[in-house]
């Protein structure tokens, strides 16, 4: 497993300019716990557990590990790389996209 840090957000629409900040401007998880084996996502808001989301698809390629899912009418992907840590992970729905940048630690 690994546990995800967000560390900033970033919101987007058409015809309007991004809006930038911290994941408590959204109400968007702190944290991320990412569970391989059950292939399930879970935020963690406040100590308040969130929904869990599916992973349908893992891959690695070049150091990068690579998470693809749908949820809800939405597309989310997540970039990890092995050797920082760094991520990066991206919804996508009809109307806005939220593109979210932190990083991720073996508990």
């Amino acid at each position: 497993p690994l546990i995800c840090a967000v560390v900033e957000v970033i919101e987007c629409a058409p015809g309007t300019e991004c809006i930038k900040g911290v994941s408590e401007n959204w109400r968007f998880p702190q944290f991320i716990k990412i569970d391989f084996k059950e292939k399930l996502m879970t935020g963690m808001f406040r100590n308040e557990k969130r929904p869990t989301t599916p992973i349908d698809k893992v891959e690695i390629q070049e150091g990068l590990l690579i998470l693809h899912g749908t949820q809800d009418g939405r597309a989310w992907n997540m970039i990890i790389s092995q050797e920082t840590g760094h991520m990066t992970g991206t919804i996508a729905a009809n109307d806005f996209s939220f593109t979210v940048f932190g990083a991720c630690i073996a508990p």
